[in-house]
């Protein structure tokens, strides 16, 4: 019947099911003098119709009445179209206040933390029904998963219970009460709301939009991301609010734990945007509330608060995590060369972070393994005991270098591994070690020496160079040798010129030049800018000797600055690491003074350590060993050290003193780094007598560790060569990858791009990067490019693979990409951020997460809503009026009435 009724008035299905009341209306709006007109029409109208009816004919007065009663309500109906009559529907529909979760989803989530407070572990576990002793086994997003997830009661469980209310208030710690003389639907209900978890509970009355914050692929994704909408609040089906423990239980398994940073600021401004044009009862942050997302984070979620709060939309949190800093102590870094020659010392350097540890000591190891290899050895000396820096355990995360040294040995590729045995109660061992890779090679060390004369320092150099084949290959030229002198050399390497080009000179790794004289076509202004260049843009080390003959006409007067290219010696003055000054007396009176003592040469603080000045194998030796050389009669004098300059040793002698004024001891070793090569500066040539000391060990120690420490550059020099500022990065990061190019001539590329392979050394995948060339540099062959890290692992970065000879040309970057560390250096709960973000007692520790629907209002609105459908204009209304006036009609034809 209301199926006809809707279709006989033009009404949708279901439109009077589904109001809650219904009355009828009229729409004419009429003056009262309108109205009174009509309604004297009309009773006129009644009464003349009886009247003539009554006055009509032989028929009976039934039959006149009728046809009388069925004209007045022809009439009556006419008059009620006049007034526009209308069905008006009531309806009542309930409006809920949505509430959007906000779940962190960064790396700090993945923590496992100790709960140091008794108290709070104890809590916590009692909530998620666990002993205390697993909860140091559940990573904080384990507990979220327990606290927020659905309960253990399941729609089915809660239809059997929903049979017996006696024993489902039991099971659920409730009153019979509230479930006595419940419909079945809400009994099911009240069962499921009561078993439930908090976000289930919260779903019942909320539109619940649950969102994770925090990502692992920074610019291919949003950092605020959907997991479930659940819009059940007010459903009559209890399946479809049932299935609600389903849905959160599935969102809740896609967190990750995987974000690189947590930005609180963020976070909030996305949902507060999300949430325009709905009614909100609040958002709810879920966070151990560390904020990683740089310096300024205060301030930027300042900001965000008060944007979220000029929209009215309250926040509440629940804070996850133990709050109390714990101990740890990592192992940042191992700093290591990424390639040495068989024979000599590996430097490594540890950079070690501690928290609440000061004061504390801690065993540090050096172990290595060849490469491809399981099994770690002992490497270098014995576990090094280190004090940590730092007053009190409660002070901020501090670090300090550890400086460790091995020998190599063997040839091939190494990997070196620095660890830190865990203290008592450490929060994690997982960051105690650290990895570097070394690689020891068999290759010479390719040296030119150049002398103005035969004298004793240049003698026993050139004998301790040569009688070191394994290490060393050497080109020897005396300048004051008779033109068919057969000069001494390696093999192969010998000269009867000194190079005139590029490659004659760049195929050496270090230069030494021993008082030169200068000779036309020889040791002349060519040769210098060549040995700038080679200094300076490729890698090369240069060793100066002065002494008494042709320093002060090659070196004086130049101080340094001067590059004027008629000068041909201005640039090698500039790359020494001092300014010579004028000798104060001459040769002669020099050898004939009685009075000449030996004075020792004192390393200076900086040098004391040095890689080249080491002698012995701890400083305390070291200074020991430098105390008893032989001493030096006589130096160059020196106006002054240069700025940029390191002196690793001074004279002893108080007469020797630098002339700029200052009365500094005169530098008689010195060092300096000039573009990207290495310069040493030795102002006196007495190494020689040191080889009385020990059978000479020091003295071969010492010029080992020269050459070591001049060559060092070299050995990444080659032709191509890939920089990217840095040896470890974190993924999401972006590198500047630069390349410095040169064709066989060493003249720069000078092709438009640059194509260079990313090989993940791990899995063998090539990533393809195209560099172009850097327009901030006029000269040619740079090239650059902005590459965005995706991955963790370990990358080579090469170039020129078509070509079969491109190990020998292009020097190799190894890269190591992590997971950010961020999140991971302050692993304690924020609480305090948490309870600022949601004051006036919206925040809730992590164990009573279960209270959020009780703190959270319902927000539940009535509105009602009216539905007019005009009557008088339907076709049922034209059909009543034509099909009575048809039975007037026929009535009266039946009657024989005129």
């Amino acid at each position: 019947m209301i199926r006809f009724l809707e279709w006989l008035l033009r009404l949708k299905a279901g439109a009077l099911d589904g109001a809650d009341s219904w009355a009828p209306q009229f729409a004419a709006d009429y003056s009262n003098w309108i109205i009174l007109a009509l309604v004297v029409v009309f009773g006129a109208l009644v009464a003349l119709t009886v009247a003539s009816y009554l006055r009509e004919g032989q028929v009976s007065r039934r039959v006149k009445l009728t046809l009388a009663a069925i004209r007045v309500v022809i009439i009556v109906l006419l008059l009620t179209m006049l007034f526009q009559p209308m069905l008006v529907l009531r309806y009542r529909k309930n409006l809920y206040s949505t509430v959007m979760v906000l779940l962190d989803d960064s790396l700090s989530m993945s923590l496992k933390d100790r709960y140091a407070d008794a108290s709070l572990r104890q809590a916590l576990a009692e909530k998620l029904g666990v002993d205390p002793s697993r909860l140091g086994e559940m990573s904080r997003e384990d507990i979220v998963r327990r606290l927020l997830g659905p309960g253990r009661i399941d729609a089915a469980e809660a239809e059997r219970l929903a049979r017996d209310p006696t024993a489902t208030a039991k099971k659920l710690g409730i009153d019979p009460g509230e479930l006595s003389g419940l419909s079945r639907a809400e009994a099911v209900r009240r069962i499921l709301l009561h078993a439930g978890g908090p976000l289930e509970q919260l779903a019942q009355d909320h539109p619940l939009v649950l969102m994770r914050f925090s990502t692992a692929n920074p610019g291919a994704e949003a950092y605020t991301r959907p997991l479930a909408r659940l819009d059940v609040a007010g459903a009559r089906d209890p399946r479809r609010r049932a299935a609600v423990g389903k849905e959160i239980a599935s969102a809740l398994s896609r967190l990750s734990g995987g974000g690189y940073e947590t930005n609180l600021a963020t976070a909030l401004r996305d949902a507060a945007e999300r949430l325009q044009g709905r009614r909100v009862a609040g958002i709810v942050v879920v966070s151990d509330g560390q904020s990683t997302s740089g310096g300024s984070a205060g301030d930027r979620l300042r900001a965000a608060l008060a944007y979220v709060r000029q929209r009215g939309i309250p926040v509440y949190a629940v804070g996850v995590g133990d709050p109390v800093p714990p101990r740890n102590v990592a192992v940042l870094q191992l700093q290591a060369p990424a390639e040495v020659r068989k024979g000599s010392t590996v430097e490594l350097k540890a950079f070690l972070s501690h928290r609440n540890c000061a004061g504390r000591e801690v065993r540090v190891q050096l172990l290595r393994r060849k490469a491809g290899a399981r099994k770690w050895t002992a490497a270098g000396t014995a576990p090094v005991t280190v004090r940590l820096e730092g007053a009190g355990e409660n002070g901020p995360t501090r670090s300090q270098e550890v400086v460790l040294h091995a020998q190599a040995e063997e040839l091939g590729e190494f990997e070196y591994q620095v660890r830190a045995e865990p203290l008592p109660g450490e929060f994690t061992d997982a960051d105690n070690a650290a990895v570097a890779k070394v690689r020891v090679s068999a290759e010479q060390i390719k040296v030119l020496l150049i002398s103005g004369d035969a004298g004793w320092e240049f003698q026993y150099l050139r004998n301790f160079l040569l009688r070191s084949p394994q290490r060393f290959g050497v080109s020897v030229w005396q300048q004051n040798a008779e033109l068919k002198f057969n000069q001494e050399a390696s093999s192969g390497m010998r000269l009867t010129r000194l190079p005139r080009t590029r490659p004659e000179l760049f195929r050496y790794e270090v230069v030494i030049l021993y008082d030169p004289a200068y000779t036309r076509g020889g040791f002349d202004g060519t040769f210098v800018e060549m040995l700038e260049d080679f200094v300076a843009e490729h890698h090369g080390g240069l060793c100066y000797i002065a002494s008494n003959k042709n320093t002060d006409e090659i070196l004086v007067g130049y101080g340094g600055e001067s590059l004027d290219s008629s000068r041909p010696f201005a640039k090698l003055a500039a790359l020494l690491p001092v300014v010579v000054d004028r000798r104060s007396i001459n040769i002669a009176l020099r050898i004939t003074r009685p009075e000449r003592t030996p004075w020792p040469v004192l390393p200076t603080v900086e040098g004391i350590d040095h890689p080249l000045m080491r002698l012995g194998t701890a400083a305390r030796e070291n200074a020991d060993i430098w105390r008893v050389l032989p001493g030096v009669f006589w130096s160059h004098p020196v106006i002054r050290l240069k700025p940029l300059a390191s002196a690793l040793a001074v004279s002893s002698d108080p007469a020797m003193r630098t002339t700029d004024g200052s009365g500094n001891p005169v530098p008689l070793i010195a060092v300096q780094y000039y573009g990207k090569g290495r310069c040493l500066y030795l102002g006196f040539d007495e190494t020689w007598r040191w080889r009385a000391v020990a059978d000479g060990a020091y003295y071969r120690r010492f010029w080992s560790n020269v050459m070591d420490f001049l060559a060092a550059g070299r050995l990444q020099e080659k032709r191509v060569i890939i920089t990217t500022g840095g040896d470890r990065f974190s993924v999401g990061e972006q590198i500047r990858v630069h390349v410095e190019a040169y064709d066989r001539d060493y003249r720069p590329l000078e092709r438009e791009q640059l194509r260079v392979d990313m090989i993940d050394t791990a899995t063998g995948r090539v990533r393809t990067l195209t560099l172009r060339q850097d327009p901030k540099r006029k000269a040619k062959g740079h090239y650059e490019a902005i590459v965005p890290l995706k991955a963790v692992g370990v990358f080579r970065l090469t170039a020129m693979r078509d070509d079969p000879a491109y190990k020998d040309d292009v020097a190799d970057k190894t890269i190591t990409v992590t997971l950010p560390q961020e999140e991971f250096r302050r692993p304690e709960a924020d609480l305090a951020t948490l309870r600022n973000i949601a004051p006036d007692g919206r925040f809730l520790p992590a164990h009573e997460a279960q209270r959020l629907p009780e703190i959270i209002p319902t927000g539940k609105m009535t509105v009602y809503h009216e539905a007019p459908h005009d009557l008088w204009d339907v076709p049922a209304a034209m059909v009543l009026i034509v099909g009575l006036l048809a039975a007037e009609w026929i009535l009266r034809k039946r009657y024989n009435m005129a």
